[in-house]
């Protein structure tokens, strides 16, 4: 019986050629549309999600105030990360991550006196040990706990690796830095790339041990701020965000003034909400709105709707001319399940 179904089915597929096109082609096309922006939607919704204690991590922003205008930022002074170490409870790690530069920094490695390779690369940090005690790196070579333990060191990811010396054997090796200004460092770990739905792209990461309240280290002071100064935490298991927020503001009076603090707002932004805030930039450069993902949602779903209404109708529009075939089975003794079946 299935095989006559089999049968009935491909005949009339064939003898309706052109009902059979604008049907079945409808359908298709409605569904792998509304697949394809599901799988959008799916893939911005995963980012960042695969590091450990992910729901801990937060990345410190500020609000302005300031003469009524409200304006929003991702950066805080340089002494902030060390003031939040020494002054706000309930925080287990916390790092600053420093990509501040006024262009795009060459780097060059070295061998037997000359020049072997060298590139820009704008996707860089100076960064604080503990970042890597917050974010999830798989490590190739090295140690998390010890390779930025000592000045002028710096973790690579093997994408850098690849293009710089065009291999992963890179343990102890060397290479230069240039801002203006030299530098000198060594390699000394190697982690894997993040995946492509992550909003840390970055893929050089060099020693900062330049943690100084005052404001005295490089130049950093409580009265100047940069949005590629960015500090990142990771919250003690049970601890609320709302009672680290209310720590900021006395923060702010006991290093900067009051009247500072009135119209200058410290808060944790959560991680998983980085790619999505468009009031804050990330090191992607990529925000989608959840609001957009929403609509998105939408127009999937009214597209499936739509296809599978005009599956129907356009069906039902020739059911008329299959009358004949449907009383010829009846009067032959087809039940109701058996001509659903059929059709």
């Amino acid at each position: 019986m299935l095989k006559n179904y089999f049968k009935i089915a491909l005949r009339n597929l064939i003898k309706n050629k052109s009902h059979t096109f604008i049907n079945v082609g409808g359908l298709s096309l409605g569904i792998v549309s509304a697949l394809v922006i599901f799988l959008i939607i799916q893939y911005d919704l995963s980012f960042d999600k695969w590091h450990a204690d992910s729901d801990l991590i937060y990345r410190i922003v500020r609000e302005d105030s300031e003469f009524g205008n409200i304006s929003y930022d991702t950066g805080g002074p340089y002494p902030l990360a060390e003031a939040v170490e020494n002054d706000i409870t309930g925080i287990e790690f916390v790092s600053l991550v420093d990509n501040n530069s006024a262009s795009t920094p060459v780097v060059s490695y070295f061998e037997n006196g000359e020049i072997q390779n060298k590139l820009k690369e704008e996707n860089f940090a100076y960064i604080e040990p503990d970042f890597f005690n917050i974010l999830t790196y798989q490590w190739v070579l090295g140690d998390k706990e010890s390779a930025l333990s000592r000045p002028n060191t710096a973790v690579i990811t093997e994408s850098f690796a690849e293009k710089m010396f065009g291999s992963f054997d890179v343990l102890g090796r060397e290479m230069t830095i240039n801002f203006g200004t030299a530098i000198e460092l060594e390699i000394t770990g190697l982690i894997k790339d993040q995946p492509k739905n992550s909003d840390f792209p970055l893929v050089l990461f060099i020693e900062s041990t330049s943690k100084d309240v005052n404001g005295d280290s490089r130049g950093g002071s409580w009265t100047g701020t940069s949005s590629s100064l960015q500090t990142y935490v990771k919250l003690l298991p049970g601890i609320s965000p709302e009672s680290v927020n209310a720590q900021f503001d006395p923060l702010i009076a006991k290093y900067r003034n009051e009247d500072r603090a009135e119209v200058m707002e410290f808060f944790l932004q959560p991680l998983s909400q980085i790619h999505f805030e468009s009031e804050f930039g990330n090191y992607s450069g990529r925000i989608v709105e959840k609001k957009v993902l929403f609509a998105l949602g939408i127009i999937g779903f009214l597209l499936i709707i739509t296809a599978c209404i005009n599956f129907i109708n356009l069906n039902t529009a020739i059911a008329v001319s299959r009358s004949k075939e449907v009383g010829l089975r009846k009067t032959l003794g087809s039940s109701k399940i058996q001509l659903t079946l059929l059709f």
